[in-house]
């Protein structure tokens, strides 16, 4: 009964909804290299260059190994922050908008060093209030009361 209501009033094939599920298990891996990338000075310096980068150029200038760097980039291509072209590696628009953008910085800064390690708590969450506050932040070394602040320090 469930799936031919899903069927009658989801638009979306079975193919289409795979591939969401599957975005959704690696987005946490593709934020994470994203923000290697960026904090490693990759992004940066792929919009330097204009006519885009070999590996072995990304790797000298951000003093990383060449596998490393391979590593990086391919889970930039999957993650849409770079692109590749004739084994030259290119920023685009998405990754010009996690190196530069000042909200969408503040926002990954928050959920790298605000979320991550508390979520690992989220199935404590609904019963929390049985037995008291949740302990996501504070397992992980947060004082609530700071948690903007923590969050705010931003990797330079």
């Amino acid at each position: 009964m469930l799936i031919e209501h899903l069927r009658e009033n989801d638009p979306v094939s079975l193919v289409e909804a795979r591939f969401e599920a599957h975005k959704l298990i690696f987005a946490p891996l593709l934020f994470q290299a994203t923000r290697v990338l960026r904090d490693l000075g990759i992004l940066r310096a792929l919009r330097a260059a204009r006519d885009g980068l070999m590996l072995d150029e990304i790797a000298d200038k951000v003093d990383a190994s060449r596998y490393g760097v391979l590593v990086l980039v391919e889970a930039g291509l999957a993650a849409g922050v770079v692109r590749c072209k004739d084994e030259r590696y290119f920023l685009t628009k998405t990754g010009a908008c996690v190196l530069s953008d000042e909200l969408t910085g503040i926002n990954m800064d928050v959920v790298q060093n605000c979320c991550f390690q508390p979520i690992y708590y989220l199935e404590e969450y609904p019963a929390a209030e049985a037995r008291g506050p949740a302990q996501g932040l504070r397992r992980v070394g947060h004082d609530l009361s700071r948690a903007v602040e923590a969050a705010s320090c931003r990797a330079r």
